[in-house]
C-alpha cells in the first residue's frame, strides 16, 4: 500500500513538471537586442491578456538590453487586439499589436521613434479539445514575439 501511494504521488509530480516544461520550452529566444540607453521601461497602454503580458515581460527582462552612456528606452504598447473566430470544421485566432519604441535622450530634439505593427494568425480544423485551442492561441502569441524579436534584431 504504501509502494502504491510513493508511485502515484511520484506519478503526479512527473506529469505536473512535464507540463510545465513544455509550456515553456516554446518560447526560447536567444537573440538579445541592445539598445543605446542607460534605463528601460515597458509600459501597456492598452488591455492586454495576462498570458501574452507574461510573454511579453519574460521577453523584454531577458532580451531587450541596454548598453549606452545616456538615455532612457521605452516600448510602449499602444495596441492590442484578438479574436478567436468559428470557421467550418474549426477555429482561427488572430492577434494584431501595434507598439512604439521610444530612445529619448537629453535635449529637446533628441528622440528616436519606431513604430511596428504585427499581426500573427493560426488555425486548427477537425476534432480537437479545448485545450488544443489554448494551446494554438499561446503558440500564435508566442510567434508574435519571435517575429517582434527578429524584426528589432534586424533594425538595431
Amino acid at each position: 500500500m504504501k509502494f502504491l501511494f510513493i508511485f502515484i504521488f511520484s506519478f503526479f509530480f512527473i506529469s505536473l513538471n512535464a507540463n510545465t516544461e513544455k509550456s515553456n520550452s516554446n518560447y526560447q529566444i536567444k537573440e538579445l537586442i541592445l539598445f543605446d540607453a542607460v534605463e528601460k521601461n515597458l509600459i501597456f497602454q492598452t488591455k492586454v491578456p495576462n498570458n501574452f503580458k507574461r510573454l511579453i515581460n519574460n521577453w523584454f527582462t531577458k532580451n531587450v538590453k541596454v548598453n549606452g552612456f545616456e538615455g532612457k528606452l521605452e516600448i510602449i504598447f499602444d495596441k492590442f487586439s484578438e479574436n478567436l473566430i468559428n470557421i467550418e470544421d474549426g477555429k482561427n485566432y488572430e492577434i494584431q499589436v501595434d507598439l512604439r519604441i521610444d530612445i529619448i535622450k537629453k535635449g529637446l530634439s533628441n528622440k528616436k521613434s519606431t513604430r511596428i505593427s504585427l499581426r500573427e494568425f493560426s488555425e486548427i480544423t477537425g476534432y480537437f479539445k479545448l485545450s488544443e485551442v489554448d494551446e494554438m492561441i499561446e503558440f500564435t502569441q508566442v510567434n508574435l514575439v519571435k517575429r517582434l524579436n527578429d524584426k528589432l534584431s534586424k533594425d538595431n
